[in-house]
């Protein structure tokens, strides 16, 4: 074998000599393919894994040992931090692509499919406008990423120790990011109305009790959508003599710790409310009654609406509260402690992506609001 070439792998498989490409120059990865060849060939999958490592669309009948993909999603529900959101992208992606998606295996999980996402997407922006076509791309780049983040690492290796059949998601995932569209346009900036901005944080005050809790907590906290649906009255607290709200949390695909001091004058607005409501729970309990689907989907499609009846015209609706709340302290505070509430990992991010009321709003009073 050349030095750059790509290794390949011989093995028997009924009596016959099989030498297949393994499509990487890399020995660990060339090595952990190779396994998952034998697997295959012990489970009489050894076509169907072939056609997966060459880039072909695998077709046939399905085997029993082979994972539904509606099964694998089943599980991960119920396990103890469910991907609800990751696994309602995968689910919207194969019902756009396949008539019949409740019947697909995890065969499917080859370079096939973010081929025919990507042609499927480039035909629907074909005769659009540029804006029509920029938001179709987007929301293509956007939903596939999230499919594709049902099978992190760990999970995926949770997945297997449960008998479920995985090809090599190595190819999956390079072809992901391979078939993304790349070199998008900036959007045109519309400044937002002050009074636009003043009817949503009056009319925030009168919303339903988990409305006005999930933006409550995107206002005061700067919190994502992900994040306020896993907030627990007990990451309420008191640190330096300042009110805190610290808890761990799956965000982006990852675990980590939500370590915020909220700013005033929403977090005493929405204190006030819980108090004289009465809605404070359990210190286990989630912040937002209901469901996971409930907490994780249909709150935001409800502040959505809601905001879309007010006026807004923006892409995003619920990110626009923590863009807000982002921006004030930035103007107030400085883009560091912008960073910090954020919880951003450079300036650079907080300076290229929560400028959008510092440019329409520079020129007003941002006194009110402090540190609560």
């Amino acid at each position: 074998m050349a030095v750059d070439a790509s290794w390949y792998f011989q093995f028997d498989s009924g009596g016959a000599r099989v030498k297949q490409s393994l499509l990487t120059t890399d020995a660990l990865v060339a090595i952990e393919r190779a396994k998952l060849l034998l697997e295959a060939d012990e489970k009489k999958l050894t076509g169907k894994m072939r056609a997966v490592l060459n880039g072909g669309e695998v077709t046939g009948a399905v085997s029993a040992d082979c994972s539904r993909i509606e099964d694998v999603l089943a599980w991960l529900a119920k396990r103890p931090r469910p991907c609800t959101n990751e696994a309602g992208a995968l689910r919207n992606v194969l019902r756009k692509l396949f008539t019949t998606p409740d019947q697909l295996t995890t065969e499917i999980l080859s370079a096939d499919l973010p081929r025919r996402w990507k042609l499927m997407h480039e035909e629907k922006c074909s005769g659009k406008s540029q804006n029509d076509a920029n938001r179709i791309m987007r929301s293509a780049n956007s939903l596939l990423h999230q499919a594709k983040t049902v099978f992190s690492a760990e999970r995926l290796a949770d997945m297997r120790a449960a008998d479920f059949v995985f090809p090599d998601m190595t190819i999956f995932f390079n072809e992901v990011k391979a078939r993304r569209f790349k070199r998008l346009p900036k959007k045109t900036f519309v400044p937002v109305s002050h009074h636009l901005v003043a009817r949503m944080l009056n009319g925030w005050q009168n919303l339903p009790r988990n409305e006005f809790l999930a933006v409550g907590l995107m206002l005061s906290c700067g919190l994502r959508k992900s994040q306020v649906a896993q907030v627990r009255w007990d990451w309420f607290g008191v640190e330096e003599h300042r009110p805190v709200l610290a808890g761990d949390a799956d965000v982006k695909n990852h675990k980590g710790r939500v370590h915020v001091f909220p700013i005033n004058p929403f977090w005493r607005v929405m204190l006030r409310r819980v108090k004289l409501e009465n809605w404070t729970g359990k210190g286990e309990d989630c912040v937002l009654a209901g469901t996971a689907t409930e907490r994780r989907e249909l709150v935001y499609r409800r502040i959505g609406r809601w905001m879309r009846g007010l006026g807004w015209a923006m892409q995003k609706t619920n990110h626009a509260f923590r863009d807000y709340a982002g921006s004030v302290v930035a103007m107030k505070y400085g883009l560091e402690a912008a960073k910090e509430f954020l919880d951003h990992s450079s300036v650079k991010t907080t300076e290229s992506h929560y400028s959008s009321f510092i440019k329409s709003h520079a020129t007003r009073d941002r006194s009110y609001i402090k540190w609560a």
